[in-house]
This record gives structure tokens, C-alpha cells and sequence, in this order.
């Protein structure tokens, strides 16, 4: 999961990606009007029986 920023706080801006656990933590008590939440796109399993 990533956190975009919509409305500028801090020294973060709009548009401005935070990926770090512990500063989505942060943000999220601190500001949690000011970014969305992204889902992180999940990973595709291989295919049973076939190897990469």
C-alpha cells in the first residue's frame, strides 16, 4: 500500500507518492483527510504445474 497526497501539508504536496510503512502510519494519524490510500496491484501466481 502507498499513500498519495491531495492536499498539500507538511513538506509533502499534491500528487507526492509516501511509501514508507512507518511515515503511512504517521500520515494516517496526523493528516488522514490529506491523502488516499493505493492499493498495492497483486502479484500473479504461477500457474499449476508450470515453473519460471
Amino acid at each position: 500500500m502507498k499513500l498519495v497526497v491531495t492536499h498539500a501539508f507538511g513538506d509533502h504536496k499534491p500528487g507526492d507518492e509516501i511509501t514508507d510503512a512507518k511515515q503511512i502510519e504517521a500520515v494516517l494519524e496526523s493528516h488522514p483527510g490529506s491523502v488516499v490510500k493505493v492499493a498495492s496491484a497483486p502479484t500473479e501466481a504461477p500457474a499449476a504445474g508450470k515453473r519460471g
